[in-house]
């Protein structure tokens, strides 16, 4: 029995079973779309290839070229343009929230469309290891046989009533009325963007993460199977190496310039150098062999 070892599953676990889950496979599918919006972020929607590059552009979200399109006010008259105040205030409003809703229909119905039957097993886990997964694809439970009560898919997962976390971890500042008191609402809404794809990890580590670590505090061995170590998703590792200090990691790549760049990563954030051993997923199989 081996209820002492975590895995961590990143994106790299479902890729290297040839599943097409990387942002790449996401924006072939809906180019058109993500064309459409782009000039809306600074930095575009381009075929990024990971999935950290693209959350990191929904935190540059730019309310103003939204709000400039929207922007029908005339301040000619002697009147203020109340109505057309609040015409702006309801197109920006309307678009942010037909944004969202584009965006996250199109993230589901992408995910849904993934097919899992024809995967094979590449590794054999040990027995009652608990695991922590940055997927939202059932390929623990379906491929490998890992019970449901095993896995905490930290960011949602298809099979669950919860909704998928996805997103950017720039802080959101509410316009107030000093900075533009024409605009303050208008650009509250248009902001809304940029508040609800935000990836809340602080609220996740308390709620979820902490929580479950609490539950099996007899980790003695932590091993990491194709996760980027995006700082976005740092802090979760960060959490993990503060509860268990003296615990042995492994960490698997695609390549071995990715093993050594995870390598320092880890070391950095407080993992000893002699408790840590990184390699390739060549590697994997023949540390975990079938």
């Amino acid at each position: 029995m081996s209820s002492n070892h975590l895995f961590i599953i990143g994106n790299g676990f479902d890729m290297w079973h040839k599943l097409p889950t990387s942002y790449r496979d996401f924006y072939k599918q809906y180019k058109g779309y993500l064309d459409q919006i782009e000039h809306y972020f600074s930095y575009g929607l381009q075929e990024e290839e990971l999935w950290s590059d693209f959350e990191n552009v929904l935190g540059q979200f730019d309310e103003s070229i939204l709000i400039e399109e929207n922007d029908f006010m005339d301040f000619s008259g002697d009147e203020f343009p109340t109505q057309q105040m609040y015409g702006l205030e309801d197109a920006v409003d309307n678009f942010s929230r037909e944004i969202i809703d584009d965006i996250t229909d199109s993230f589901t119905e992408w995910l849904k469309g993934i097919s899992l039957n024809k995967l094979a097993q590449q590794m054999v886990f040990p027995d009652q290891a608990q695991f922590i997964s940055f997927n939202y694809t059932p390929t623990l439970q379906q491929t490998y046989a890992v019970p449901e009560t095993n896995v905490n898919h930290i960011h949602g997962s298809l099979g669950q009533s919860s909704s998928l976390i996805f997103g950017h971890t720039e802080t959101v500042v509410r316009a107030i009325a000093e900075e533009d008191s024409y605009y303050t609402e208008t650009i509250n809404y248009g902001r809304k963007v940029l508040e609800v794809l935000q990836k809340p990890v602080n609220d996740i580590i308390t709620s979820n993460l902490t929580p479950w670590l609490n539950k099996i505090d007899n980790i003695s061995s932590i091993t990491v199977i194709g996760h980027s170590l995006n700082n976005i998703d740092l802090p979760y590792f960060s959490r993990i190496v503060d509860e268990f200090p003296d615990a042995y990691w492994q960490c698997y790549s695609y390549s071995q310039e990715e093993a050594l760049a995870h390598s320092s990563i880890l070391q950095q954030i407080g993992v000893p150098k002699n408790n840590l051993r990184v390699g390739t997923y060549t590697d994997l199989v023949q540390d975990y062999p079938l």
